[in-house]
């Protein structure tokens, strides 16, 4: 049984025993170890109106670790399996835990957050293939009894991992095997790395998803040790292991047949279901690319014919926006410290969770620009289709329909963006070219964002690094708008003139000491000179280039660095 926040105090009583994590699955890591995973319950998370203090509820029932780590709270019987005709427990046990879903940390009467729990039992005897196994446990309340056949076909193993997007017929294709258990450790298996030595060679499989039939056949090879480093870096992280476990490689690059098909791995298991087909990664395209466009802020936006999601912290509808020119950080700013209002300006993106844009933003349209850069003809207008009012009576703007690949009109979102507050700055006598960094307000009133009416800030001062970014992305904008049509594209001069102008107005005030203002250069650089040919960007990126002395740093590869982007553009020439 369940229960929530309001029967707390009864449960202090209880819950020894009554109240327990629920078992979900049984499954097979190998044919010697099993996987049991415990679910404490769930959170339905509070809703429009509603905050975390009174609109969750949340239910639960904790695990008993102390009953759940008992060898003699399990037995296991088989009545077609000699080794288990009597009832045997396991002979080793160990455990690991993470959390699941998350609550208010200020609420005494829940928990914080609910865990999964993954036990994993070591029986005396490995389970033979086609053989039915029935395991009697203690530690769960809602299963007493977990009755399976184990066939390594059919049997998910967490130890087998497999891209589940899928793979194109051509692709290089891979599998993994590894696992970490957690506070488990017995002679083979130490400090909780599956040991992987005695499936070295072995045969791996790919099985047809759907008839469980053999349609190919290789050899498990070592990819590495669980003592093996995955990286030297200098932040903390030197000759780290980060899966604590050794790792088995299964290539089936040779395999092209689409299809639906599972890795299956004899005396383990098998893995997810996964693809191989053409277009294989349309679909995640168009998954990522709509969430994308519903984190646009200042408009009406589609959500599904007849379901819009209403516009956002834009001007008309009475919210008021300030100029900060020397602003520290995003939050608790007040207008009294405020150079003046400013007018006209919206359409940043949402930032996780909260309604404010910050400067690093300039990855989405780089991002998609070198997206689109490198297979322009595998993207069109209508791909994502999105559609959009300016205002709740105006026309909807179809970007499905408009002759413009439906990934450029997303790289353009944030471009336009920086277009339109750059000219209001201008007009309202705060600059003479600059683009700003910050803009909006952190959440946290409790209330949708269409309805929030708070002051919001626009953070300006000599912005010269996020200019330079501005003027690299207006640049490689034009050169994708171009590849879009046959000849240049109308509005590509325009492009190319506006980021001219922002890398002019950027040397003007170029502080070459910040490492992060020479990067910036870098890309802008590196896009004019490409969009243009005109050999002192060229130069400039080189001399660029030279003063940055982590240009190409490997172990930076964590983070997307303006060298990614630079480097990118510029190879493209």
């Amino acid at each position: 049984m369940r229960y929530s926040g309001q029967f707390f105090l009864l449960s202090m009583f209880f819950a020894a025993e009554i109240f327990s994590a629920d078992l979900i699955r049984i499954e097979p890591l190998t044919d010697s170890i099993l996987c049991l995973t415990f679910d404490e319950g769930h959170i339905d998370y509070f809703s429009i109106n509603q905050n975390r203090y009174n609109g969750n509820k949340v239910y639960y029932g904790k695990l008993n670790v102390a009953v759940a780590m008992k060898l003699d709270g399990y037995q296991i019987i088989s009545q077609d399996d000699v080794n288990y005709s009597t009832a045997r427990q396991p002979v080793a046990i160990g455990r690991k835990a993470k959390g699941a879903e998350f609550h208010n940390i200020y609420d005494s009467s829940n928990p914080p957050f609910l865990l999964n729990h993954w036990l994993y039992l070591e029986l005396p005897v490995p389970m033979r293939q086609g053989a039915t196994y029935t395991v009697q446990l203690e530690a769960a309340e809602n299963v007493k009894s977990f009755r399976f056949t184990y066939d390594y076909k059919i049997m998910r193993s967490p130890a087998v991992h497999v891209n589940q997007i899928g793979f194109l017929p051509s692709a290089v294709k891979y599998a993994y095997l590894s696992h970490f258990m957690g506070d488990f450790s017995k002679s083979p298996h130490q400090n909780g790395a599956l040991d992987l030595s005695a499936f070295n060679d072995a045969p791996f499989h790919i099985v047809d998803a759907m008839s469980d039939e053999v349609v190919y056949s290789g050899i498990i090879s070592r990819h590495k040790s669980k003592t093996d480093p995955d990286f030297k870096t200098s932040n903390g992280f030197t000759n780290a292991n980060m899966t604590r476990a050794d790792i088995g490689e299964c290539n089936f690059s040779d395999f092209n047949t689409p299809g639906r098909y599972k890795i299956a791995v004899p005396r383990m298991g098998c893995s997810f279901p996964f693809e191989i087909r053409e277009d294989i990664y349309r679909e995640p395209f168009y998954a990522t690319s709509r969430a994308m466009f519903y984190q646009r802020a200042g408009i009406m936006k589609e959500i599904e014919p007849g379901f819009n999601y209403p516009r956002d912290h834009h001007p008309d509808d009475g919210v008021k926006m300030y100029y900060f020119p020397n602003l520290k950080g995003e939050a608790g700013f007040d207008v009294k410290d405020a150079l003046g209002p400013i007018d006209g300006v919206w359409g940043w993106y949402h930032d996780a969770g909260d309604w404010d844009g910050y400067d690093t933003h300039y990855r989405v349209p780089l991002t998609l620009l070198s997206l689109y850069d490198l297979k322009p003809e595998n993207f069109g207008d209508g791909d994502i289709s999105q559609n959009y009012r300016e205002s709740d009576q105006g026309e909807w703007i179809r970007q499905g329909e408009n002759n413009i690949p439906d990934i450029l009109d997303e790289a353009m979102w944030l471009i336009l963006y920086d277009k339109r507050v750059k000219e209001a700055l201008i007009t309202q006598g705060y600059s003479d070219g600059g683009v700003p960094g910050y803009v909006g307000v952190d959440a946290g009133a409790d209330i949708p964002s269409w309805d929030d009416k708070r002051d919001l800030a626009l953070k300006g001062g000599e912005m010269v690094e996020t200019t330079y970014r501005y003027a690299a992305a207006a640049a490689w904008l034009a050169l994708c708008l171009n590849k879009s049509v046959a000849g240049e594209h109308p509005d590509s001069p325009i492009w190319i003139k506006e980021a001219r102008d922002a890398y002019t107005w950027s040397q003007k005030r170029n502080r070459d000491a910040e490492n992060d203002v020479n990067r910036a250069r870098e890309i802008a650089a590196a896009a004019l000179f490409r969009a243009t040919g005109d050999v002192k960007y060229q130069d400039d990126f080189r001399t660029s280039l030279n003063k940055d002395s982590d240009f190409g740093n490997s172990s930076l590869w964590f983070d997307l660095n303006p060298w990614h982007f630079a480097a990118g553009v510029f190879a493209l020439t």
